[in-house]
């Protein structure tokens, strides 16, 4: 519009002035026209008629007011005609303007159809960036999943040499970075969309970051580097974090320090005060320029050095920030080009006791009590069936695979399996459609969708759900145990399980001193929707507060280590029909 102004009043002030003009220099000739006729009459006439009666009848009082009539009527007629030419002057100028308005509105309303266009195009491009996302994040997902899982039985063989084992722990860590650096991505579209969600857990932090410094230690001595982790004397054991963000932010700003450090060192401090965690990433790299900083976290920026060629995309420091902001952080960036950067994130990170915290079990699997049992895996990529069949059958599992949904039915009439493993993405017949026609045969037993897609929303949402879990490639083993033996309510037997008999007859030694039988009725609860976190909670607030005896808490406890749900349900069954008697 301040253009539209300014055009207008430029094309305006010309002719204005030049009718201004032209009426004060017509208004000025009348005027001394009138003047000259009126000097010429009052002077010259008198001496030009020597009558007396034309000298007396021109100067009485009806002459006078006739003159004057004359003149006033010959004024207003000027007026009159004046006043025409300016109103026409002014409507052209008005058209002028209005066409001009008119002229600068149609230019505003295309430049708007055309914003609409691009915001069309923009919002249609955003859709087909996150729909090639996923798609993407299938097609990396899958093979990704062969490798972690191999990764982690060959971690578990007994035969390996020790050497080769830390090799393979490199590797499943590796894998595991790759699987956040996919997620990475997949985090973006969430953030633009504002649907990204903080799963916050049980973290140990200086483990976290041992094991984080450990996994870098490789590329850093390739690049003849070293890479030191310091941190104060007194941390927390556990924090309430999102693990799988805070992996993923710990690992963009070491990676990055690595990247552009081409001599000297890489340190790693960790500090907590005040329920805040203070990591820093120092580096001796190339540093940045003080008028790069501020852009260094946009998308797909990367500075630009002539003397160091570096990959990547540039989207790591805008994940990394937007992450940080999600989680409710703070980044701070010092650098000096020459000297290195220095990264120092905060975030809040309340810490828990070690009484309150329940470990996950970390020991092998080695099987489960009880007779054998079948699964059906359905997946129409061989080498994700190969896999369940390698880390599934030496647990004593009989694992039946199909390609296809067709397949599955029709091997139905000869085999019953206990559970089912479904993949989502297969040709012709979906993963849900077989869920549903698996349903429709009166087939009770419990389904584990599997899938390569991140996003939580391809969880079928019926009012009748089809199946009863849903994991995400790549599986992690323990993640896939827990489910099995929850969801077919067995045992599992670890390296250095003791004999169950021993183990009940040592829970029978113990006296049952339960005072409280409405914390075992919602223990009990707790495990049968296999709300493992509330069972947990009230587990150690029961211990903390007296209401159960310590022993029969401590052998819950062992039970939940081991993921004997079924034993843990005998117990609580145990205590309450003891307690009624």
């Amino acid at each position: 519009m301040l253009k539209i102004s300014n055009k207008i009043k430029n094309d305006r002030y010309p002719d204005t002035q030049y009718t201004v003009k032209n009426m004060l220099v017509e208004l000025s000739s009348f005027w001394a026209a009138v003047n000259i006729t009126i000097f010429a009459t009052a002077i010259y006439m008198p001496k030009a008629l020597s009558s007396d009666y034309l000298y007396s009848e021109l100067f009485n009082p009806s002459m006078a007011i006739w003159l004057l009539t004359i003149t006033l009527l010959l004024l207003v007629i000027w007026l009159f005609f004046l006043s025409a030419k300016k109103y026409r002057l002014a409507q052209q100028e008005l058209k002028q303007e209005s066409d001009l308005l008119k002229r600068e509105v149609e230019k505003l309303e295309q430049t708007n159809i055309e914003l609409q266009q691009t915001r069309k195009s923009a919002e249609a491009a955003s859709v087909t960036k996150n729909l090639y996302l996923e798609r993407i994040s299938h097609e990396l997902r899958t093979p990704l999943n062969s490798v972690m899982g191999y990764a982690q039985l060959l971690e578990d063989a007994e035969d390996i040499p020790p050497l080769r084992r830390e090799s393979i722990k490199v590797m499943r860590s590796s894998s595991e970075h790759l699987t956040d650096l996919i997620e990475g991505l997949i985090d973006i579209s969430k953030i633009e969309a504002g649907r990204l969600d903080l799963h916050r857990n049980e973290v140990d932090l200086f483990g976290m970051l041992e094991q984080l410094v450990f996994m870098f230690k490789i590329q850093a001595k390739a690049k003849n580097l070293e890479l030191n982790f310091t941190y104060q004397k007194r941390l927390p054991k556990f924090v309430i974090a999102d693990s799988k963000r805070l992996r993923q932010v710990v690992i963009n700003l070491i990676s990055n320090a690595i990247k552009f450090t081409q001599k000297g060192s890489v340190t790693v401090n960790l500090k907590y005060r005040n329920q805040v965690a203070f990591i820093s990433v120092k580096d001796t790299g190339v540093g940045i320029k003080e008028e790069d900083i501020a852009s260094i976290t946009e998308p797909f920026v990367r500075i630009a050095n002539a003397n160091q060629q570096t990959s990547g995309s540039g989207l790591g420091l805008q994940i990394t920030q937007a992450l940080i902001h999600c989680m409710g952080g703070d980044l701070g960036i010092k650098s000096k080009f020459g000297d290195g950067s220095t990264f120092d994130l905060s975030l809040m990170l309340p810490s828990i006791s070690e009484n309150d915290y329940q470990p996950v079990m970390t020991k092998k699997i080695i099987g489960y009590h009880g007779d054998s049992i079948s699964l059906m895996v359905v997946d129409d990529d061989i080498n994700q069936r190969r896999l369940l069949v390698d880390a599934l059958t030496p647990l004593g599992f009989n694992v039946i695979t199909a390609a296809d949904g067709a397949s599955c039915l029709s091997m139905l009439e000869d085999c019953s399996p206990a559970l089912f493993m479904l993949d989502i993405s297969m040709p012709r017949m979906s993963g849900w459609q077989l869920a549903e026609k698996l349903r429709a045969k009166e087939i009770k037993v419990p389904i584990v969708m599997i899938s390569a897609e991140a996003a939580e929303g391809l969880i079928q949402d019926t009012e009748t759900p089809l199946h009863n879990d849903y994991l995400v490639k790549p599986i992690h083993m323990l993640s896939l145990l827990q489910a099995l033996a929850f969801h077919l309510n067995i045992q599992l037997k670890t390296s250095d399980q003791v004999d169950e008999k021993v183990l009940h007859d040592a829970c029978l030694d113990k006296p049952f001193l339960v005072t409280d039988t409405l914390v075992v009725n919602e223990l009990l609860s707790y495990i049968e929707i296999g709300y493992i976190e509330g069972f947990k909670n009230t587990l150690a607030e029961a211990k903390q507060q007296g209401s159960i005896n310590p022993n029969v808490c401590e052998n819950l406890s062992r039970c939940l280590e081991r993921l004997d749900m079924a034993q843990i349900r005998n117990h609580l069954m145990n205590l309450i029909d003891e307690n009624k008697s």
